[in-house]
């Protein structure tokens, strides 16, 4: 049995089905592209990057290619119906490729990272009575006065951070270095809990190690407020025979100002290489639990630190709510104080925790060098020069001592009680959970939004080109099976019958009132570029076959036929 000489439907079906395909999963991206999650997919993602990207390039190149095959199939159907010689234009070539470019198809299914909200929970410090032997254990009281005992000091090194119950001298370094920076608000500093993150601003102790995550609420706030004090009568006296080494040992000695009565006079050791020595400089500390607040001066000698002399901070402890949010691209935090109603929060309501961290202060002073100038001395001069550089200042005013003494000590005391935090989180392990509110974790999408609407467009496009061909042209019916740019199908196309022939809108059907495919053909195999071509025009028409009838019916058909 002869085959036909009509295309398949198959062959003028599966061209716009093509595109439908490709456009419903363009559709399933678009409705998909809200689409999250942090199950296995993400784990799998995160694992296998390289095999992901190498399936997603895959399947786009074909989903692409697919494209361009319906694309320039059903644009040489539709020019077979047309009988048409044109080739199509390189410059249609070019647009249709950059048209069905795998990019879109490949940037809107490949898996991206992004972020969901999620319920989280982080673990917060806690100080109770119960753990108050790591927390409070670096002080003891001995004839009603503060002496430090640093055999109750715990430290543990954790992913490059020191955490430790004692501070001092566990940071000194890191504490001095980082009160010396911060008189310059706008320049980020690090945090030793917390390696490779930086804080802009203050951290208020906040925002630390398990702590370091988004939208956690703490609730401590601290402000230092300094001023100048002409009864801070605090005095350096050696009464200290000289040791080894000519070193001396001077006492800060005097009433602190603002003190309570029967307070005993604090006693301060410097140690000094030089006699007389005026470049000391060294701060003293009281806490005051029945008013909850706390006095910090400062005693210089008359040279280099004098400006300091007499001048004394108020530390002030208030509840506050706070939130930390944390930025893990740049690997940087800040802190914002929230306005709540802060009744009935306390951090650890004894008071025992502040008094703690301001006797830190205290042992911080006592445990630095003067030997040839004085270290705590350094740190509040540098910070007076930094306010002074960003106040455009000509010279040094009142205002600016106090100003920069105050960003030293609240600079100290944000990173005293990060250290504390820490120590009890990790060493004490007395924690409380703190629900994150508005917290945010990682999760895994497929492509971007934007690349997923240039996706569905260009294959809503594609689509609504092929079917429009496909239904203006009657679904291609009655289409020849041959390409009338090959001339293997022009000789193929001289053998078809009469009735088949008949059967063709586009064949030649009441004389020569419409045009004849089969005459075009045998005019093109006679005037045709190919040399081959007049031989098979006169082989033709010599030698008829027996199933010609339409020449045979057709005596008078001329020869040739222009188009």
């Amino acid at each position: 049995m002869a085959s036909s000489p009509f295309e398949s439907t198959w062959i003028r079906a599966h061209v716009p089905a093509i595109t439908i395909i490709n456009l419903v999963i363009a559709l399933l991206l678009f409705v998909a592209r809200d689409w999250r999650t942090q199950g296995q997919l993400l784990t799998y993602a995160l694992k296998y990057q390289s095999t992901i990207s190498f399936v997603v390039q895959l399947i786009s190149a074909v989903l692409s290619a697919s494209n361009m095959y319906s694309l320039f199939l059903s644009i040489n159907l539709t020019q077979r119906l047309r009988l048409t010689r044109k080739w199509i234009p390189f410059d249609s070539f070019i647009f249709w490729t950059a048209f069905t470019s795998d990019t879109f198809n490949s940037t809107s299914l490949a898996p991206v990272t992004t972020d969901q909200p999620c319920g989280f929970k982080t673990l917060g410090a806690s100080f109770s009575s119960s753990s108050r032997g790591v927390w409070d254990s670096q002080f003891e009281f001995k004839e009603e006065l503060a002496w430090n005992c640093m055999q109750n000091c715990r430290s543990e090194w954790r992913e490059e951070s020191l955490f430790t119950n004692c501070p001092v001298s566990h940071l000194n370094g890191f504490l001095l270095r980082a009160a010396e920076v911060s008189a310059a608000n706008s320049q980020p500093m690090p945090k030793f809990d917390a390696s490779g993150y930086t804080y802009t601003g203050r951290s208020y102790g906040a925002g630390s190690g398990v702590g370091t995550a988004p939208g956690i609420k703490v609730h401590e706030l601290h402000d230092a407020l300094s001023t100048k004090n002409s009864s801070s009568n605090l005095f350096f006296k050696n009464d200290v025979p000289q040791t080894r080494g000519n070193q001396t040992i001077y006492h800060i000695e005097g009433y602190l100002p603002s003190s309570f009565n029967g307070s005993e006079t604090e006693k301060c050791p410097v140690t000094s290489g030089m006699s007389p020595f005026e470049n000391m400089t060294a701060w003293s500390a009281l806490h005051k639990p029945h008013t909850g607040t706390n006095i910090l001066p400062i005693a210089a000698g008359t040279k280099k630190y004098n400006v300091f002399n007499q001048t004394q901070c108020e530390i002030r402890f208030q509840p506050r709510h706070m939130l930390v949010k944390v930025n893990v691209t740049n690997h940087s935090f800040t802190v914002d104080l929230m306005n709540e109603n802060t009744q009935n929060i306390h951090s650890e309501p004894s008071g025992n925790h502040t008094a703690a961290v301001v006797r830190t202060l205290n042992l911080l002073s006592r445990m630095t060098s003067h030997l040839y100038v004085s270290e705590v001395g350094e740190v509040l001069l540098s910070s007076l020069e930094g306010r002074k550089a960003l106040s455009n200042a000509t010279k040094l005013t009142k205002s600016l001592v106090l100003e920069s003494s105050e960003k030293v000590f609240t600079n100290l005391i944000d990173n005293i009680l990060s250290a504390y935090r820490l120590s009890q989180i990790y060493l004490a392990n007395n924690t409380n959970v703190i629900a994150v509110s508005g917290a945010r974790c990682i999760a895994v999408r497929l492509g971007s939004d934007l690349y997923i609407a240039i996706c569905l467009t260009v294959n809503a496009l594609v689509a609504a080109y092929v079917c429009v061909n496909f239904l203006m042209h009657n679904s291609w019916d009655a289409l020849p099976a041959w390409d009338a740019r090959t001339v293997q199908d022009f000789i193929r196309s001289s053998h078809v019958t009469y009735q088949e022939v008949n059967k063709s809108k586009t064949w030649f059907k009441g004389g020569l009132k419409r045009r004849s495919t089969f005459a075009q053909v045998l005019s093109l195999l006679q005037g045709g570029d190919d040399p081959m071509a007049p031989k098979l025009f006169n082989g033709l028409m010599a030698t008829p076959s027996k199933n010609d009838t339409f020449r045979r019916q057709q005596p008078r058909f001329p020869p040739t036929v222009a188009f």
